[in-house]
């Protein structure tokens, strides 16, 4: 009767995986941060645009309100802060999304090395088992082949 094959590094294998899994949702929601953050920035740039659209209407009236152009004035400052610190927050996410695929990556790595001596042991096994099969058919094979010899010469 054939024997199973087993990989006694099956649970080390299982491990790797699962960190593998946890590396590539790491990186999922780093790349969600970079688009809300995508998003956010967005926003701002289009509020930039509306206020710088504004305050030429103004501008083309004739009348200035000095308050409301420092109002205006101090609003898109905010706005450019806040893109600014959008651009900031991208880059920094950036860096750790780089770092943090590098480590992915090396989990993958370490998870195809086991599956790759996984698959060279399953070959070795099921290379042995034929060996010992064909041994054994060319004993039975030899033992026939001796019955039917000896049963020739004695008759």
């Amino acid at each position: 009767m054939a024997q199973r094959f087993v990989f006694r590094l099956e649970t080390v294998l299982r491990l790797r995986q699962r960190a593998f899994e946890e590396k590539q949702r790491v990186v999922a929601r780093r790349l969600q941060a970079i688009g809300r953050e995508q998003v956010l920035q967005a926003a701002a740039e289009l509020q930039v645009a509306e206020h710088i659209a504004e305050s030429r209407e103004l501008q083309l009236g004739g009348r200035v309100d000095v308050p409301a152009v420092q109002r205006n004035r101090a609003h898109l400052n905010l706005l450019q802060r806040r893109i600014a610190d959008c651009a900031r927050r991208i880059a920094d996410h950036g860096r750790e999304l780089e770092r943090e695929r590098g480590e992915m990556v090396a989990a993958r790595v370490r998870v195809r090395a086991l599956e790759k001596l996984r698959e060279r042991r399953r070959t070795r096994f099921v290379e042995a088992a034929d060996r010992n099969e064909a041994a054994e058919q060319a004993e039975l094979a030899l033992g026939v082949f001796r019955r039917k010899t000896a049963g020739a010469d004695g008759v």
